[in-house]
Order: structure tokens, then sequence, then C-alpha cells
């Protein structure tokens, strides 16, 4: 009898008398509502939904109700049962350790969005830097450009006769529309070539040109009795010949590996200012102080032989230089003109000389990497640059104190290095037009100066010393001093830097590399 009374008393506890059921969930309702029409007891929140969704038809009879027939119940709160999990201490223990369970990997959950979205953030706000870096970069070049764009626009309306100085030679000689479509093509051939190219690994490190010392002399001095006056390398992955001129108008070969004179090229009257290879021809071209260029190429035994001069200036040829396309040949003279020519013909498409009253000795000259532009140094301290096939000054710097004795372009492009005889050497940022480096002045003049074939190595002469500099920063590399009795006249870097040779008034030609390891 007492456990009948314990199951009665739990009964009337879990599921009172007179509870009021909803007619759809059959739940107690929270807040209960009567149908006026059939007595029907709902909760309120669903039977609106419920005739919202079914054109006011009642769910149990299917007849019409609408909520104006419900009527609202005073009833006090309904207590939902107890789950059966509830109602053992078993039971409950379980049902707190599912609640704890899933407290936990809900936690977990949340630390590990959080941890994702701290990532993102970080993300996000790196990248707005980055951007905002790039941004501000761009507005710096963007102002420069502009800043130097006025600058040009000035200089124009300044010196309206910069561009007026010098004059082609006559109509007839205007260049040809075919070399013009050329040159174009080389440029845009060799310019997309230069943004795929990579540094080599194979480029000598930093460390080792630093120690680069003296490992070998060539014997010129037998060839050249009054000093060696300009120099140059083989181009090619074996570099195996040296170009040599001198004061007495010769030139001569040698063979590097083998120390030995190979050849003597005899035919100039004059001092030899400049000379140079054909990248894939077996021809040589030499400027003279006598007034002509000459084209050299092999003969029998060993020798060599004038195939072509060029006897276009008037005065002495200070320079030449190949064009990309290995078809032109532009040379530089005192007489105040510079010329372009075809080598296969020898043809002078292009003499461009000063107008009357206007007065720059030109002192030399270089094609820039792409071909359509062209640099020259002259004894009125100035550099200028030309476009070729206009024929128009496009830039002129101004900073050197004395005559300009050398250019050489980077290979990248971008700069070009200038000395002279008020002991320095500059270097010129092309794209934003002014000086960006000036070397400590020297009391000797610098005669020479050189970037190496991947642009991040630059050499110049002072006098019988040599300084290489780092072509990005331009803190030195090596410095090379007391290797020559007198001044330097010409530099040449070997392939990947790896060595460096010098030709010297003092009659010898040395080679600096780093000593075997």
């Amino acid at each position: 009898r007492k456990e009948g009374h314990k199951a009665r008393s739990f009964a009337k506890c879990c599921f009172p008398e007179h509870t009021m059921l909803c007619a759809i969930s059959g739940h107690p309702p929270e807040e209960p509502v009567v149908s006026a029409k059939s007595g029907h007891v709902f909760e309120k929140r669903l039977i609106l939904e419920y005739l919202a969704a079914n054109g006011n038809k009642c769910p149990v009879t299917d007849q019409s109700l609408t909520p104006e027939d419900l009527v609202p119940l005073k009833a006090g709160k309904v207590s939902k049962p107890r789950p059966t999990t509830a109602t053992s201490v078993p039971g409950m223990l379980s049902l707190f350790q599912n609640e704890w369970d899933a407290v936990m990997l809900e936690t977990f959950t949340l630390k590990k969005q959080l941890d994702t979205a701290r990532q993102e953030l970080a993300h996000a706000l790196y990248q707005h830097d980055a951007a905002c870096r790039v941004i501000a970069r761009l507005s710096k070049e963007r102002d420069d450009a502009l800043k130097a764009l006025e600058n040009i626009h000035l200089q124009q309306q300044q010196q309206p006769a910069a561009q007026e100085t010098m004059d082609v030679d006559n109509a007839a000689q205007a260049l040809p529309e075919e070399v013009k479509r050329k040159m174009r093509e080389k440029s845009i051939e060799l310019s997309h070539q230069r943004k795929k190219r990579q540094i080599p690994s194979s480029l000598l490190l930093p460390e080792r040109v630093h120690a680069y010392a003296a490992q070998q002399t060539l014997p010129t001095a037998q060839q050249h009795s009054a000093g060696v006056t300009a120099v140059e390398l083989r181009p090619g992955a074996a570099a195996d010949l040296v170009l040599t001129g001198g004061a007495d108008g010769k030139l001569c070969l040698f063979d590097r590996p083998a120390n030995a004179h190979v050849a003597t090229l005899a035919g100039h009257t004059g001092r030899i200012s400049q000379a140079i290879f054909h990248p894939t021809e077996q021809l040589i071209f030499s400027a003279s102080c006598d007034n002509t260029v000459r084209i050299w190429k092999p003969s029998q035994q060993e020798s060599f032989q004038t195939v072509r001069t060029l006897e276009t200036h008037s005065d002495r040829v200070v320079g030449c230089s190949l064009h990309g396309t290995n078809s032109y040949l532009a040379t530089a003279s005192a007489d105040q003109t510079w010329a372009l020519h075809d080598i296969e013909t020898g043809a002078c498409f292009l003499h461009v000389k000063p107008q009357k009253g206007a007065s720059m000795p030109f002192t030399g000259i270089s094609f820039h990497p792409d071909g359509l532009i062209l640099g020259t140094g002259t004894e009125d301290k100035v550099v200028r640059v030309w476009e070729v096939q206009s024929q128009q000054n496009v830039a002129t710097f101004e900073g050197h104190t004395g005559p300009v004795r050398g250019l050489s372009f980077s290979e990248n492009g971008y700069y070009l290095a200038t000395c002279s005889d008020d002991g320095t050497c500059k270097v010129w940022d092309l794209r934003k037009l002014k000086d960006i480096y000036t070397s400590t002045p020297a009391t000797v003049p610098v005669n020479a100066v050189r970037f190496d074939h991947s642009g991040l190595y630059l050499a110049y002469a002072a006098g019988p010393n040599i300084q290489v500099l780092h072509g990005k920063t331009f803190e030195p590399a090596a410095t090379l001093e007391g290797q020559h009795a007198d001044a330097v006249t010409g530099l040449a870097f070997g392939p990947d830097a790896g060595f460096l040779i010098s030709g010297s008034l003092d009659k010898t030609v040395k080679l600096f590399a780093p000593a075997a390891q």
C-alpha cells in the first residue's frame, strides 16, 4: 500500500489532472486560447501561424476560423514534466555529463573559430600595410616622374637650342625606314629578354671580388712601345682573346689562357681610342686619332686585314659602339659629329653635325642596351643622350667639372656611368634623370669606367688605381692600388665578373682575379 501511494503521488506531480493540451502540438500551451466555434484549445502562437498559412481554416474541424474567434484563457502556468533521464540520480549524472561535453565541444569550436578569425585579421592587416606601402611608393614615383617631366619641359623652354645644336648632314641621309624597323624590333626583343633574365648563380660573390689580385700580365710591352690606350675581351663564355690598342696606332690580339701574342693589326697612323669585337662574327672595329674607323677581318696565316675604312669624320675619332642588331656602328669624333654606319657596306646612314656656332667636341659614345638611344660625352663637361631615329638630344646631364672621358650603360638599361677629368665617376638614373652617385674626387683624371654584364659591379680607374663598386649600393667591393705605374686607360670584366682586365699607359695589360681555391 505504501509503494502504491508513492506511485500515485509521483504521477500527480508529473501529470497533473485537468491539464489543457494544444490541439495542434499536443503539449500544454504557454498562452492558451479557445475556439469560440469548436471549443478546442490551442497555443496562440501556433494557431495564428496556422490560420495565416491556411486561409483562416480550423486545423481540427476545417471550418472557418478567424483570429477574432479565439478567446484567451486565464490559467496557471503548467510545468513541463521531467524527462525520464531526470528521474534518477544516475540519469541526472548522465544528463549533466552530456551537457558538460556539449559545453566543452562548443568552447573548443569557439576557440578554433577565434584563432582562425585572428589569423584572417592578421593576414588582412598585413595585406593592408603592404598595399599602403605600394601605394606610397607608386605615389612617390609618380610625383618624381611628374617633377622630372616638368624639369624637362623647363629645360626645353629655357634652352630651346639644346635640341637644335645638331643637325642631319642632309635630307638624303635620313635614317631609312627599314633600319628604323629593325631597331624597333630588336629593342622589343632585347627588352623582353632583359625582363626574363635572372642573375646567374655563377656570378662571383662580393667577398670573392674583394679578393681580386693581379694573377696575370700579358706580354704587351714589346708590342705597344708607347703604352696601351684601349682594351677589350672577346664576348663569350671563354673570353679567351684580349684585344688591345696602343698609342702607336697598332692593335694586338693575345691568347689569354696561353698568355701569348697572336696577331698584330697594323694600319692606323694615330693613337687607338677604342677597339671592340663583333659578338658573332670574326670582325674587329677600331677607332683612331687618324680620323678613321677600320673594320678588320681574319685572313690567311692568322693575320688580319682591313676590309673597310670609314672616313666620315674630319678630326680624331674618339669612340665607336655596335648596335644590338650587330649590323650598325656608331662613331663619335672631335669634329663635333656622330655618325651611324652599315658595317656590311660601310654606308653612312647618318652624319649628325652641329649647327653653325655650336661647339661640342665629343669624347666618347655608347649605345643603350635597347639600341634606341645612345650616350655621348663631350669636352664641354656635359653628358648627352640622343634618340637615334630622330637625332634629338632627349636628355642632358650636367655635373662634371671637367671633360667627360668615358661612359658605360648598365645591362638593365636603368643607369649610365660616366667618368671625367675632374677626378670623379658619376652614375645617372635614366628614369629620374638625375645623379644618384658621385665618387670621392681624386687628384687625377678618371679615364675608364665599365659595368660588368650583370650590372651588379662597376669598375672605374682614377690614374693608376682601380676601384670596383657594388652596382646597386655603390659600396666599395675591391680596391686595386699600385698595380700600374701609369694611368689606366681601359677596363673589361670577364664572364660572371670572374676576372677584370686593365690596360695602362705603362705598356701593360693585367688580369685581376681571386686566388684559385
